[in-house]
């Protein structure tokens, strides 16, 4: 970002994509885009009912209606995380305007996503990047960051447990690493160490240890109810 637009003040729509509700479909996301560049710069729009009609909006007025003097970075994170029918990325715009720029990553093997990304966008192989795992010693420094920020830390015991548990992973996703720090964020200096977090291989496991954690602190009843609304 700072070798495109240097000095100069960006917008950023991110989107971590499967982690909400309005998240987890490709039309719930392109919609809720759309608004809030609607809102951003005051462009009017209209909520289509299909995936179609809001990537064409999107593409053809809402983008080139931004002004030529703001700047825009839109991010969308984990698109295998995606539900399957957006797989064909179909729904990617692939006309944007100079001051806008979108980033989207994906696991390279996941559901031929990475395919069909080449097929659209073949015209320039420098447009993708390898992002590699993290190493279990940069997932510590990330992980003292982070604590630093929230005003927390861990005991000697509760981080030899994460580094140890960090250094059996033969690579560890981002997601993975996000979703094993919200566990971690809620520990105290003196709660026993969870055994079954060693269980925890994937980013499905993650989200289903939170999920398992929010059943027992508010009661089956009324945690899958309020997943009814979701």
């Amino acid at each position: 970002v700072f070798k495109w637009w240097s000095g100069r003040s960006v917008s950023v729509i991110l989107r971590f994509l499967g982690t909400t509700p309005t998240s987890s479909t490709i039309y719930k996301t392109l919609l809720s885009i759309s608004e809030q560049i609607s809102e951003l710069y005051h462009i009017p729009m209209n909520s289509y009912p299909t995936v179609n009609q809001l990537r064409d909006q999107l593409e053809t007025y809402l983008l080139s209606e931004i002004p030529a003097n703001e700047y825009l970075v839109i991010l969308l994170d984990s698109i295998d995380q995606l539900q399957t029918d957006a797989y064909d990325c179909k729904w990617l715009p692939i006309y944007f305007p100079s001051n806008v720029k979108c980033i989207i990553s994906t696991l390279p093997d996941h559901g031929d996503i990475l395919k069909r990304l080449q097929l659209i966008l073949k015209e320039d192989e420098n447009l993708y990047v390898n992002v590699p795992p993290f190493e279990p010693a940069t997932v510590e420094l990330v992980y003292n960051d982070w604590l630093k920020m929230k005003n927390r830390s861990l005991s000697p015991k509760q981080r030899l447990f994460i580094n140890n548990l960090m250094k059996e992973r033969n690579e560890i996703l981002p997601l993975f690493m996000k979703l094993f720090f919200d566990i971690m964020s809620t520990w105290h200096s003196y709660d026993p160490i969870d055994e079954n977090l060693t269980d925890l291989k994937e980013v499905d496991d993650c989200i289903r240890y939170l999920f398992q954690r929010l059943q027992i602190i508010h009661n089956t009843v009324l945690f899958s109810r309020a997943l009814c609304y979701m």
